[in-house]
């Protein structure tokens, strides 16, 4: 998969594409539909299935209060190559984007520089200033580029959204939020140097540095970690501080089951799949233990049972 800036991209690095636009904040499912019908359009036409996207939100711009990301930027260059498009375009969002008319987006940005030959509509896709420049206003233009739509999904009538999706994590509903993004709520960041108490007491973990900023409310989760090389671990995952140890600080540490070697340095993945219990302080390291045991036999067990969200 290609990954360019605007300012580098021009139509002699893309076959005939096909593009859609937008931010794709957790990659919901009605992001997933849409990018899969460009794919299979891309792939009809013998095409490029093009993104163009924005490494930060446009409402950060436009409204001056930036919403937090569920992905870090990095994290959703990941999400496109798992869905199989062939290349990102980022396009900073700037005063300049923000009061850019339609016609002007259409003629420099997708004629111009990418040479697109079709655009792919969201039930709510529109750019330009004053979002102008939506599907009719396309078709009806005086340009050559094909335009198609893809209508609006629903779940148990629901139509996801990022907005709404964030909104449940924050809250901790996490089963409302997986069935709206049809996948777990994930974390993408760098393992870190931790403080090694987890080795001291025999339960190592993983610290992680995400740029995410959508985290579910403080407490002890089961998950599940992918590592760089595909291969995954059931992991317990404690999201908030270290209250037995005197940390007020909020930090992301995960034990991942029956993993032994180091992971300082690389990035990995972290499902976060079920609540399991508040945060809490305890007398010491070792009933701590205790209860770090109980939350792996709980997790595991309701594993067992299928119980997965």
């Amino acid at each position: 998969m290609q990954v360019v800036k605007l300012e580098d991209a021009s139509p002699s690095l893309f076959a005939t594409p096909v593009v859609t636009v937008g931010f794709f904040d957790g990659f919901h499912l009605g992001h997933q539909t849409l990018l899969s019908r460009l794919v299979g359009w891309a792939a009809s036409k013998r095409s490029d299935a093009v993104v163009l996207t924005f490494p930060r939100h446009p409402k950060g711009v436009i409204a001056h209060t930036p919403p937090l990301h569920i992905m870090s930027p990095e994290h959703r260059l990941i999400w496109f190559r798992r869905l199989m498009v062939d290349a990102v375009v980022l396009m900073q969002f700037n005063d300049e984007l923000a009061s850019m008319p339609a016609e002007r987006f259409i003629e420099e940005i997708l004629l111009e520089r990418i040479g697109a030959t079709g655009i792919l509509f969201g039930w709510d896709s529109r750019f330009g200033a004053r979002g102008r420049g939506d599907a009719d206003f396309t078709e009806n233009g005086p340009w050559n580029i094909e335009v198609r739509r893809c209508p609006p999904v629903e779940v148990d009538g629901t139509r996801p959204s990022s907005t709404l999706i964030r909104r449940l994590i924050l809250q901790g509903r996490l089963d409302q939020a997986h069935k709206l993004m049809g996948h777990f709520h994930t974390l993408w960041g760098l393992v870190v140097q931790g403080h090694g108490v987890g080795r001291k007491m025999g339960i190592p973990t993983v610290n992680l540095s995400t740029e995410a900023e959508t985290l579910p409310p403080e407490g002890v989760y089961g998950g599940r970690a992918v590592l760089p090389d595909g291969r995954w671990h059931w992991a317990l995952v404690n999201i908030g501080p270290r209250p037995t140890f005197g940390s007020r600080t909020t930090s992301i540490e995960a034990h991942l089951l029956g993993f032994d070697g180091e992971l300082y340095g690389q990035k990995i993945e972290l499902e976060i799949h079920r609540f399991i219990r508040k945060v809490r302080p305890f007398p010491d390291a070792a009933a701590l233990k205790r209860q770090i045991e109980r939350d792996i036999n709980r997790f595991l067990s309701e594993m067992r049972l299928g119980r997965r969200s």
